[in-house]
């Protein structure tokens, strides 16, 4: 696990600037959470499953996953049937999805990513049919672990957003939330995340 050394900052910074992200630091704590605890294949393929499902949906699919795969390496994905894969509970897309990512990282040590540039990777990635804005934002939160992410489009934020702050149906809105919590959008992002306990501890 890599430690981050921005999260005391953060956690201060923010409950300094929002009361309200202020209440949840102090009932969920301020000690550091998120953590580089899995491989980029291993986070990227998570990612690709959580994508428009509920959480509970993808952690039921991603722990099939795991289970036929044992360890989730490139050789130990790309060696199972399709079938078998789709017997997991994804959807043929998502195979494919899949399929690409295997394709484009088969060659790439972990330390790739974490010594190219972040634009770089995020360039890269974004061409990779089959990953998005959100799928992105979870990698670089998750693997990366970039401070300042807001994944805006995710269900799981919008919803804990309603609920503590009482915007609804307004992106502006959120967006301009978002921007008061730069730049520590990614801690800002955890603790609503954890609010609702859509927190996935696979990542």
């Amino acid at each position: 696990m890599k430690c981050l050394a921005y999260w005391s900052n953060a956690t201060k910074y923010l409950s300094k600037k929002d009361k309200i992200m202020k209440s949840l630091i102090q009932k969920y704590g301020s000690d550091e959470k998120l953590s580089r605890k899995s491989s980029a294949i291993e986070v990227l393929l998570r990612a690709i499953v959580g994508q428009q499902v509920s959480t509970k949906a993808a952690d039921a699919i991603w722990a099939r996953i795991n289970k036929l795969c044992e360890t989730i390496t490139f050789e130990n994905v790309t060696k199972q049937e399709d079938i078998e894969l789709l017997s997991c509970g994804i959807s043929k897309s998502k195979l494919t999805y899949i399929k690409n990512i295997c394709h484009y990282i088969q060659d790439k040590e972990d330390d790739y990513f974490l010594k190219s540039e972040a634009k770089a990777i995020k360039a890269e990635l974004l061409n990779i049919k089959g990953v998005g804005e959100w799928t992105y934002n979870m990698f670089a939160m998750f693997y990366l672990l970039e401070p300042d992410i807001f994944p805006i489009k995710d269900l799981g934020i919008i919803r804990s957003i309603e609920n503590n702050y009482s915007i609804v149906n307004d992106i502006d809105k959120v967006k301009s939330l978002s921007d008061t919590w730069s730049p520590y959008k990614s801690v800002a992002s955890w603790y609503l995340w954890r609010d609702l306990d859509g927190l996935s501890t696979n990542y």
